[in-house]
């Protein structure tokens, strides 16, 4: 039976991270200046993008829509020019790193079976690794070939080689599937490493008889024999791709395999290949969702973008496209790829090969409803474009106003993660910042059967599976996921910024609802929750694709058992230049004594909400929604008095969370039920609602409430 190196830690990857990269501080790291970074590729397809496009969003792809709003504020890094290698023929240079902002690991097997726990690495000494060429290249002709190597390890019989990309499934899980020694390859050569003793450099090679790149894209592989005690393979760790570190080793039952160490944490092979394109399709721009999106009337639509995909092999200045709105179709446009330096100057900047950006259509929509849109990208750089997939089809719901939206950051987090007191101190600065204005939810789960977090809610399974990028990642109203709950870099990752990303989100899809919430115990024991959630939206549809759902958290959450400490890897931060960090610092704080808030400990039709909660809607009039939450097989619950109770509105074209509603189990009053009831009182059934002017109320308005109970007595809501 296959015993995969990544398929056992597959479902704990991020848990490896974690592990991998406290060893990297102290293991991995090299200083930068030792390895000439300046002489490896940063390609045009990495664009200092904060959006992360590779996490699936559930329908629409909205994950990243606003990206421009959120690229970082530093020079991107450019590719290198084409150098001139015959009388007509130039090569565009690619490859791994992309970026030179990261850091270099040095590995072999036996320090590789200390980061992945896979005791039988130790003592092999048959390397052979790859990276990927992707199939934009097809038709390529690889001339050149740039690697870096140590000039501590005696490489002995190095061969570099090329094949076909392949795969293979395994039990569910997808692995590359190429030849397990160089000679199994369609194309080999020999070769021989040039570098000075004690340090790192990089070698290039002229392949004899240049290799053409096969339809389905092909790999760039170099394989020999080394001591498993050194470090003889030199990775770049900063924006890993896929595809850009692919291993090969001897399994525990001695079978020989590839595994895909893409997410691992280890970066990317410093490998770098010269191709000559003259026989490449440049004329092929594929389009991808658009979705459904929300805009103000009468104002360029925020989010009115459409992902395009540069398949062919060299670089797109432009494309021409042409919009339709409503069945009408506009005159054709030109959009020209840009992107801003930290001086806030615009440049050109094309779009490279393989890569994806936004295209912003620039809608403005002039009347109130639901519009269709559908985009077609007619040219690339002013020519036919040959894609088939160039066509995008969506619809935008255009407000006369925006609902004041109660923005959800939903954070994914666990007690093994070193990584994750970032979350933590992420969620207390948004909670400082916003107070009442804003809902974080601490969504925990395990890390593998070694890494049990005891927090974990296996309702909210759903939400982790789709918007969850790794330990800790967040999602902002599920506009944007995959992003850092703390920092996105924007001022560097000493600085908080997540607060950004709550602004941008809620400015790229205004809220077409307002959402209210009340709830109360419906038993003396205080397992069933009757629940009503008001929406009231902007807008008319008759096919209205929203649903609610509840989330339960609970604050101060304890245990005294092991798994309940919190992992830190920041105890050895500077607090000067960390001082949101001063906490987590210090050498007794490898594992902290938590109390953990904002804990998800029980949820409903979390990822869509429940069908039928919302069927149609009209403008101005609310839409009332009422179900009975059962709790009473709750075994994650520590304090009922700590609960939390939160509606999310959702719409299911597009898994955006349109707006939300929160209320506390315990107020300031010492009261132990969600409305302000003491917990054992009976008759909580409300006879009458009135306003703050004593005004008789048919429905929860917002602002305070006063609401009269049958057993007597009044208590006040504050409907948000």
């Amino acid at each position: 039976m296959r015993k995969l190196l990544l398929s056992f830690v597959a479902v704990a990857l991020v848990g490896a991270v974690s592990a991998q990269t406290q060893l990297s501080r102290s293991d991995f790291n090299l200083d930068k200046s030792k390895i000439r970074v300046e002489k490896s590729v940063a390609p045009a397809n990495h664009r200092n993008v904060v959006v992360a496009d590779g996490k699936k969003n559930v329908v629409a792809g909205v994950n990243g829509i606003a990206s421009k709003k959120l690229r970082k504020l530093q020079p991107v890094n450019k590719a290198k020019t084409p150098q001139k290698v015959g009388e007509n023929e130039f090569l565009t240079w690619l490859g791994y790193p992309e970026s030179t902002d990261g850091y270099v690991n040095i590995v072999g097997f036996d320090l590789l079976s200390q980061v992945f726990g896979a005791s039988f690495l130790v003592g092999q000494t048959d390397y052979n690794v790859a990276s990927r060429v992707s199939a934009n290249y097809a038709g390529a002709k690889i001339d050149s070939v740039e690697i870096a190597f140590s000039g501590s390890v005696d490489y002995k019989n190095l061969k570099i080689w090329f094949a076909p990309y392949k795969e293979v499934s395994v039990s569910g899980y997808t692995y590359p599937d190429l030849p397990l020694t160089a000679a199994a390859a369609d194309y080999s050569f020999d070769a021989v490493v040039s570098v000075p003793s004690g340090s790192l450099g990089f070698c290039r090679y002229k392949v004899p008889v240049s290799y053409e790149v096969p339809t389905g894209g092909c790999v760039i592989g170099y394989s020999f024999t080394a001591q498993s005690s050194d470090r003889a393979i030199i990775s770049w760790t900063s924006d890993d791709q896929n595809g850009g570190y692919l291993f090969s080793y001897n399994t525990s039952e001695g079978e020989r395999v590839w595994d895909n160490f893409y997410g691992s944490g280890i970066g990317n092979l410093t490998t770098t290949v010269g191709l000559d394109l003259t026989n490449c399709n440049a004329k092929s721009v594929s389009v991808g969702y658009l979705g459904e999106s929300t805009a103000l009337v009468n104002k360029e639509a925020e989010n009115g973008m459409v992902q395009v995909t540069n398949d062919g092999a060299k670089s797109v200045d432009n494309v021409s496209y042409v919009l339709t709105i409503d069945g009408v179709e506009q005159p054709e446009k030109t959009y020209t790829f840009t992107v801003q330096d930290s001086y806030g100057q615009t440049t050109v900047y094309p779009l490279a090969a393989g890569e994806s950006d936004y295209l912003d259509f620039g809608y403005v929509p002039t009347e109130e409803g639901l519009h269709s849109l559908s985009v077609v990208v007619t040219k690339v750089n002013g020519e036919p474009n040959t894609s088939e997939n160039n066509t995008a089809e969506g619809s935008v719901i255009a407000l006369e106003k925006a609902a004041t939206r109660l923005p959800v950051v939903e954070e994914f987090t666990g007690t093994w993660c070193g990584n994750c007191p970032r979350g933590f101190v992420g969620l207390k600065k948004l909670n400082e910042k916003y107070g009442d204005k804003i809902v974080t939810l601490a969504a925990h789960w395990s890390g593998g059967s070694e890494s049990i977090d005891p927090m974990q809610c296996n309702e909210y399974y759903d939400v982790l599976k789709y918007y969850c990028a790794g330990y800790p990642s967040a999602a902002f109203d599920r506009i944007f996921a995959g992003f850092d709950p703390y920092t996105n870099g924007l001022y560097g990752d000493s600085r908080f910024d997540a607060d950004i990303i709550v602004e941008v989100a809620g400015e790229s899809f205004p809220s077409e609802a307002d959402l209210s919430l009340t709830a109360e115990w419906a038993d003396n024991d205080n397992t069933q929750l009757k629940v009503n959630a008001v929406s009231t939206f902007g807008y008319d549809r008759l096919d209205a694709p929203y649903g609610i759902a509840f989330v339960l958290s609970e604050d101060g959450m304890t245990g005294d058992t092991e798994n309940w400490l919190q992992t830190n890897y920041y105890t050895q931060l500077n607090a000067t230049n960390y001082p949101d960090f001063a906490d987590w610092i210090g050498e007794d704080k490898s594992y902290v004594v938590m109390s953990y808030d904002h804990v998800v400990v029980g949820a409903w039709n979390a990822l869509f909400g429940a069908d039928g909660s919302v069927e149609f809607v009209e403008k101005g009039n609310p839409v009332s929604y009422s179900t009975t939450l059962d709790i009473s097989n709750n075994t994650l619950i520590q304090n009922k008095g700590n609960l939390s109770l939160t509606a999310l509105l959702i719409n299911k074209n597009n898994g955006v969370i349109v707006n939300a509603a929160q209320v506390h189990l315990k107020d300031a009053n010492g009261y132990n039920h969600i409305d302000g009831v003491k917990a054992g009182e009976t008759s909580l059934e409300e006879v009458a609602r009135y306003n703050a002017n004593g005004q008789r109320l048919t429905a929860p308005q917002k602002g305070l409430n006063i609401v009269k109970l049958a057993n007597g007595k009044s208590i006040k809501v504050m409907v948000k």
